[in-house]
């Protein structure tokens, strides 16, 4: 039996169920971390004992093959390891005793004045916080209308009795909504005038009247050029050019107008610009404007934005000329440009796409005389 076995086995124990849980470990074998833990926490180490001496130590005493060790291979563990360090086995054992077992060193956190301090909660955590637990009574009844209805589903509290009419029968009476706004109130039937519009007039948008398919501006004008000009870009890369009353423009188009037009500047940036082509806009669902909220609209926002008038705007834009193609020009390439300098078929013509003059079957079939066998005679 070795010194204080009794007491030593209770300390191994300690060691070896130290955070293996409420159940504790599956067998009690201690491993080469728990041995670790035990020197450091026993002052076992020093100089001229280390962990890595733990290490060695624990590798000899276990049974080859297996990753832990018994209390018996412990004891011995300690016995290496005190004669390591220069110190008797008893030594080890009362002040490994005398520490009275394993200890934890989990990280406390700093004191916090706005969580220790209730007093200083608000919302919901001053009320007792939220709950993780349904309160009581919450089924599937709370979340379900159970009045009485008909088959349909319409309640039948909504409904009215029926009235006689003159000639003695009766005549249901559609069922109404307690405060429901008459059908000339609602929200779709009332239309605000767009901008420029005169009070009380009906909303309409351009060209969709006679008058306004037959009013034509005068291309001598600024107005009438900037309208001519208001088309080409709206046209520009899409094929067709429309009238100016049929054309939209979206925004990337209303973007290029400004920068084509050198009306983006440090006055009015890019963003401005399209600050101001969604303020245009008659109707917020819309994605492109017209020449109405165009010249109504975006002009005048443009010329106060850049601090002059909407004529001045108008002539700088009209002065531009029109949109212009960014493209990118190729370099100049001697072997390209140049074509004395061409080789193999390019000295020659180049290939071709288009076929010769006579070139059908007969070109590729040899005709020549010859017997039933195809030897020619």
């Amino acid at each position: 039996m070795s010194y204080k076995e009794a007491e030593m086995k209770q300390l191994f124990e300690a060691f070896v169920s130290f955070g293996a849980g409420s159940n504790g470990p599956a067998a009690m074998e201690m491993d080469s971390a728990k041995l670790t833990k035990f020197c450091k926490e026993n002052s076992v180490f020093n100089k001229k004992c280390t962990s890595t001496d733990s290490d060695i130590i624990f590798s000899k005493v276990k049974t080859k093959g297996a990753r832990k060790i018994v209390f018996s291979e412990f004891v011995a563990a300690l016995q290496l390891l005190a004669e390591k360090r220069g110190s008797a086995y008893e030594d080890v054992v009362d002040k490994a005793i005398e520490k009275g077992g394993p200890a934890s060193s989990g990280t406390k956190a700093q004191p916090n004045k706005f969580y220790d301090d209730k007093s200083n909660w608000t919302g919901t955590a001053a009320k007792g916080g939220p709950s993780t637990v349904d309160l009581a009574n919450q089924d599937l009844s709370k979340h379900l209308d159970r009045t009485d209805a008909d088959v349909r589903g319409v309640k039948k509290a909504a409904t009215t009795t029926a009235r006689p009419t003159s000639a003695g029968g009766s005549s249901a009476r559609p069922p109404s909504a307690k405060g429901a706004r008459p059908v000339s109130a609602t929200k779709d039937s009332v239309k605000s005038p767009r901008p420029g519009s005169r009070p009380g007039s009906a909303v309409k948008r351009p060209g969709s009247s006679a008058s306004s398919k037959n009013t034509r501006l005068d291309p001598e004008t600024t107005e009438g050029q900037l309208a001519e000009l208001f088309t080409t870009f709206c046209a520009f890369g899409g094929g067709v050019q429309p009238s100016y009353l049929s054309a939209e423009m979206d925004g990337a188009k209303f973007v290029k107008f400004c920068k084509d037009s050198k009306l983006v500047g440090k006055k009015m940036t890019v963003t401005d610009v399209d600050l101001i082509f969604t303020k245009s806009k008659f109707d917020k669902t819309d994605r492109k404007i017209t020449w109405d909220s165009f010249r109504q609209a975006a002009l005048p926002q443009m010329a106060e934005k850049l601090g002059t008038s909407v004529e001045q705007v108008m002539e700088k834009a009209v002065a531009a000329g029109g949109p212009t193609s960014s493209g990118t020009k190729a370099q100049s390439n001697r072997f390209h440009d140049d074509k004395s300098l061409y080789t193999g078929t390019h000295a020659k013509g180049g290939p071709s796409t288009v076929d010769h003059a006579n070139q059908d079957l007969s070109a590729h079939l040899d005709r020549a005389p010859a017997d039933v066998r195809g030897v020619k005679k």
